[in-house]
């Protein structure tokens, strides 16, 4: 949007909403947006995160965004350079993404914020310490199925 369509769109004197909007399914099909700049372009249709866990029952250091459908990644990619990648082969992982609501309905049982509060602390505990700390901390690393 030029800057003059924006002073249209949103009128004068009031400033143009700073924000940015990403696109979601579209008649139950998923939508992509594209963009000349690889880290605007989406990824179209419903997701599951993976963390991995390692044998000692610690946080691997890396999660893993797939599709929905999809199984836990063996290779995450990083995505913005697809050169770049992290074998996770063997190591376990658990789902994250949990559905609370369907179709306006309930379908799980909702948690207290005592509940979610110790779970959080349990996890963090599970984080190991390099990750943890303010000085030079490693990173946690992201990637996307192939």
């Amino acid at each position: 949007m030029n800057r003059r369509s924006t002073r249209v769109a949103t009128g004068r004197p009031d400033g143009a909403l700073d924000g940015v909007y990403k696109l979601a399914p579209a008649e139950h099909e998923p939508r992509i947006k594209v963009s000349e700049n690889l880290a605007k372009i989406t990824l179209p249709s419903s997701k599951q995160v993976h963390r991995y866990i390692d044998s000692s029952g610690m946080l691997f250091g890396a999660d893993g965004i797939a599709g929905a459908d999809e199984p836990a990644p063996e290779r995450l990619i990083y995505p913005l350079d697809d050169h770049k990648s992290m074998r996770c082969q063997g190591v376990r992982s658990e789902s994250l993404l949990e559905p609370m609501m369907k179709s306006s309905s309930r379908v799980a049982e909702p948690r207290s914020a005592e509940h979610i509060r110790s779970h959080c602390a349990k996890r963090l505990a599970l984080l190991p310490p390099e990750y943890r700390r303010f000085e030079n901390p490693h990173v946690y690393k992201v990637g996307i199925s192939e």
